[in-house]
């Protein structure tokens, strides 16, 4: 039951991650969620956007969650850590997503081009888009970054906590 409530937790973590990272993406740019994903403006935008937040970061979380206990699977030699343990590795892939997700907001004007559009929203708020699409491209790519830092130290803990026994 343990491991399905960490499961879970880790679902709504990346949720209310997810919906307050769109709450902020959705102020800067309420173009990324018109254009991008399809959420019509007016009445009810808000709550849209929400709950695009909410679904993309409760499957963020269990993936993340899932991982670190695939990798914390018991074996031979290998005890698994503790879940306490395991929430301790969490706020390093938080960090690394929020860490990678400035240079995506600064770089994603540059990278990610911007001529083909800003003739339909002008180039404010084209430029705005961009870089809410970077900072959302960064905070993927620093999502991934770490979780495979989570996994390293995880194993390294695993690795000595198996050498004192």
């Amino acid at each position: 039951w343990r491991e399905y409530a960490f499961l879970l937790a880790g679902g709504g973590l990346g949720a209310a991650f997810g919906a307050g990272v769109d709450q902020v993406s959705m102020t800067l740019s309420p173009e990324y969620f018109e254009l991008g994903k399809g959420i019509p403006p007016g009445p009810g935008f808000r709550w849209g956007a929400t709950m695009v937040g909410l679904q993309a970061g409760f499957v963020g979380g269990l993936f993340v969650a899932g991982v670190l206990l695939v990798a914390n699977n018991p074996r031979p030699g290998r005890a698994a850590l503790s879940g306490r343990a395991l929430w301790a590795l969490t706020p390093v892939v938080l960090a690394s997503a929020l860490g990678l997700a400035v240079p995506g907001w600064v770089l994603g004007p540059v990278f990610l081009g911007h001529d083909y559009a800003s003739e339909l929203l002008g180039p404010e708020r084209m430029v705005a888009l961009l870089r809410v699409w970077g900072l959302h491209i960064g905070l993927y790519l620093g999502s991934i970054l770490g979780l495979a830092s989570a996994i390293v130290s995880l194993r390294r803990a695993r690795r000595s906590e198996s050498m004192r026994s």
